[in-house]
């Protein structure tokens, strides 16, 4: 007899809509670790704005991508101009904030029509026997995804990228908090991408140890024993956004302290910065108040496989904690797998932390800390001056956050909640 194929159904409202970045990357790694369990992949999301970089992104995604005909809960009309749905939301304002926070958390995952998604999946004959239901900062993928599990008769799982805005994402929402509840109690599993979050939902919700699991965010490729990169520069390199509140200020004045103490680094001392953001205007006016310009290089955005090269050519990598202390930054894993000092920018006790001591790589320092970071400059600059070695990389640490091992981590997940079509983690 022959065996039915196991379908997933990715919910992701607004999939892609900030190009290759890495809410984009999880995503494609979701759907690879899934297909390397058996599973067929289906993604469901709303229609992007930006047409020309839905056709890119979607064409390369390892799945169908279904789009629906809307962003929002707005009319057709209104959907199609930025400005137009401003102007909507607008008018939800003067309805109330429960009103106006519940349409931006579920306006789209109410407004599906799921007779027609049921009709257009059966056409194509696409049969989901899992949901998996993605959420940032908004419930409308968690929303949507237990409304069509319901729809099948199928069990769902929340993935929680971002802690929803309005129940732990700033000032709370007594509607956003309910309905989040509600979800949390409804989904067979709750993933999160930051076991600190785990424990604050289980904290906060009351959430069983057994009803959510961690899924860290994950690098790809293979890891490159970490050299030392000799050559004649010391390249210091942050690949990665700068907004949100996100600044690297304190690294600029330290660095033209470090400059004082040590003058001769100046001929071999290289900052290259790579992103968006508007913390990279702050880095060029500062460059310009210190006489930096010449040490310090933006780049702005470029794609992945230069930002790849950029670390690999670093001699340290910088990263700097999300705005959220919830939250890992993907940049994390993406730098330790080359096996070089790691500078980060966070609090001490953060969980990234304590990946970047654990990794044997991080070098941490609290992002205002300009006489720590000034200090450890000067001294990683010296090691690199002198040929030595640094760091001592753990790497059966490290592997555990590979692409590699996401099939199994999403097998535990599912163990009890699905049968799984086969456990082939090679590719």
């Amino acid at each position: 007899m022959r065996r039915e194929v196991q379908v997933v159904l990715v919910v992701a409202s607004d999939a892609f809509h900030l190009g290759w970045m890495g809410a984009t990357r999880r995503l494609f790694h979701i759907a690879e670790a899934f297909q390397k369990l058996g599973f067929s992949v289906v993604l469901l999301a709303g229609r992007m704005t930006n047409p020309s970089v839905q056709r890119d992104i979607d064409a390369e995604f390892p799945g169908v991508v279904l789009r629906t005909r809307h962003t929002g809960d707005y009319p057709r009309l209104f959907d199609t101009s930025r400005t137009l749905r401003r102007v909507w939301r607008a008018g939800w304002k003067t309805r109330g904030s429960e009103v106006y926070w519940s349409k931006l958390h579920w306006g789209w995952a109410e407004r599906l029509n799921l007779d027609k998604l049921k009709d257009q999946l059966a056409r194509e004959g696409i049969k989901p026997t899992l949901v998996w239901g993605i959420s940032a900062g908004y419930l409308d993928g968690a929303v949507a995804a237990e409304r069509i599990a319901r729809a099948y008769g199928v069990p769902w799982v929340m993935e929680l990228h971002d802690p929803p805005r309005r129940a732990g994402l700033g000032e709370d929402s007594e509607i956003i908090k309910q309905r989040f509840a509600e979800l949390l109690t409804a989904a067979a599993k709750v993933v999160v991408t930051a076991r600190t979050y785990g424990l604050e939902l289980a904290d906060r919700y009351s959430l069983p140890e057994e009803k959510w699991a961690t899924v860290h965010l994950t690098y790809e490729g293979k890891t490159v024993v970490g050299e030392l990169v000799r050559k004649n520069v010391f390249y210091v390199v942050y690949v990665g956004s700068l907004d949100g509140g996100r600044s690297l200020s304190a690294l600029v004045e330290a660095l033209q302290g470090a400059l004082r103490f040590q003058p001769e680094m100046r001929s071999s001392f290289r900052f290259e910065l790579a992103g968006a953001g508007p913390g990279f205007e702050e880095v060029a006016r500062l460059s310009v108040k210190y006489g930096l310009e010449e040490l310090i290089h933006i780049r702005g955005l470029i794609p992945r496989n230069e930002g790849d090269r950029l670390v690999a050519a670093a001699a340290v990598v910088v990263v700097q904690e999300n705005t959220s202390p919830l939250q890992v930054p993907g940049k994390v894993f993406e730098s330790i797998k080359a096996g070089k000092p790691v500078l980060g920018l966070m609090p001490e006790n953060c969980e990234a932390a304590e990946i970047l001591r654990q990794s044997g790589l991080g070098f941490i320092h609290h992002t205002r800390d300009v006489e720590g970071i000034r200090s450890m400059l000067i001294r990683l600059w010296q090691a690199w001056q002198r040929g030595e070695q640094i760091v001592s990389p753990n790497w059966a640490y490290i592997e555990q956050f590979s692409t590699e091992r996401l099939p199994e981590k999403l097998a535990n997940v599912l163990s009890g909640i699905v049968e799984l079509p086969k456990l082939n983690t090679t590719r």
